[in-house]
């Protein structure tokens, strides 16, 4: 990898030694144009390419015939057809955070099965219909996009990316059946019925949406990372079948009881914080390695003592004097760090493993 923040150009004759690499990873250059970069590379050396954050404004100037694997985030790019038509063997293409992409010249790529082209300003994927290979898909962060039906015809997916949209239907994705990893965050979903066809998800993320019934997971018997904080009201019930999740957060959504939470004994990460529970003892059972209970209206910390006694646990919580006794922070063979709240009623405990 060739980075520095603090050089302006790199010049061919400094890469005059690399003829036989077949792998070019360059961040963090103000290079504008590849031309400064790869001349003196012969056209059937590098299969991976990477060029991040470059200031780079286009590729018009290279050739790399072999070329598989292609990443050209965070730079300035405005792609015209001709630009990646060279590039016949590329199964690899990442052009995210590039305004003024236009998807349409990916069209001929048929052999692409990772494509990664968020934070790019895109109102509509009808213009990647072709590529029918793909496994992988990341269209987060283009904010305007509000329909993805043509997502139907990318049958071979197993991770698909689709936060900080403004999605709300989300009803094709009942086709997506092999999906494993599903990121839908930060939308507007409130229906998550399709889910119920979605059976072999191990990770999937619905934080900040507007869901309340998450009883189409029922089913999903392979999860074993969900996140459903910061949609308030969610009822949590149906978690109870979920016994292979691993992690599990349920931050700000309005909690009271986690009776639900029991029969989870291969739990290790939860994080519940910024709800308004008073009663933990549920916990008791389940072997966590990371608990956030943070800004919670909890005094009773007595079925979680087992945890406290471990080592390398960061433990937060407010001055109480009774709580400290109950505890006794000065004679437990842990990690302690306490950190004084200004409201009487906050008790947080965090275990870290992060």
């Amino acid at each position: 990898m060739i980075k520095d923040k603090n050089l302006h150009i790199l010049y061919s004759r400094e890469l005059i030694d690399l003829k036989f690499i077949q792998m070019l990873n360059i961040q963090c250059l103000k290079i504008v144009t590849c031309k400064n970069i790869i001349p003196v590379l012969t056209s059937n050396t590098i299969k991976e390419l990477h060029i991040e954050s470059c200031q780079l404004s286009n590729i018009d100037t290279i050739y790399l015939e072999q070329l598989e694997i292609l990443r050209l985030p965070s730079n300035k790019l405005k792609l015209k057809p001709q630009d990646l038509s060279k590039y016949k063997h590329l199964t690899e293409l990442d052009i995210s955070n590039n305004s003024g992409i236009d998807i349409m010249i990916l069209q001929n790529f048929t052999n692409i099965t990772k494509l990664n082209i968020s934070d790019n300003d895109i109102l509509d994927i009808y213009d990647i219909k072709p590529l029918t290979n793909l496994v992988y898909l990341d269209l987060s962060f283009n904010e305007q996009i509000l329909y993805i039906s043509t997502l139907k015809y990318f049958i071979n997916l197993t991770v698909l990316i689709l936060n900080d949209n403004l999605l709300s239907d989300i009803q094709v994705l009942q086709f997506l059946i092999d999906l494993e990893k599903l990121d839908l965050s930060n939308n507007l979903i409130t229906n998550i019925y399709p889910l119920k066809y979605v059976l072999y998800l191990t990770e999937l993320n619905l934080a900040n949406n507007m869901i309340q019934d998450i009883s189409p997971l029922i089913e999903s018997s392979y999860l074993e990372n969900l996140n459903l904080s910061f949609n308030f009201g969610v009822n949590i019930q149906p978690i109870k079948y979920l016994v292979d999740l691993r992690i599990l957060k349920l931050q700000s959504v309005g909690l009271y009881d986690i009776s639900s939470l029991e029969p989870l004994i291969n739990l290790e990460h939860l994080m519940l914080s910024d709800n308004v529970l008073t009663d933990i003892s549920v916990l008791q059972s389940l072997s966590l390695k990371v608990l956030n209970i943070e800004r919670n209206n909890i005094s009773d910390l007595s079925s979680i003592k087992n945890h406290l006694n471990q080592n390398n646990y960061n433990i937060e919580e407010q001055y109480q004097v009774s709580l400290q006794q109950y505890l006794k922070l000065n004679t437990m063979k842990c990690n302690v760090r306490v950190v004084e709240k200004t409201s009487t009623q906050y008790t947080g405990i965090l275990f870290s493993a992060w």
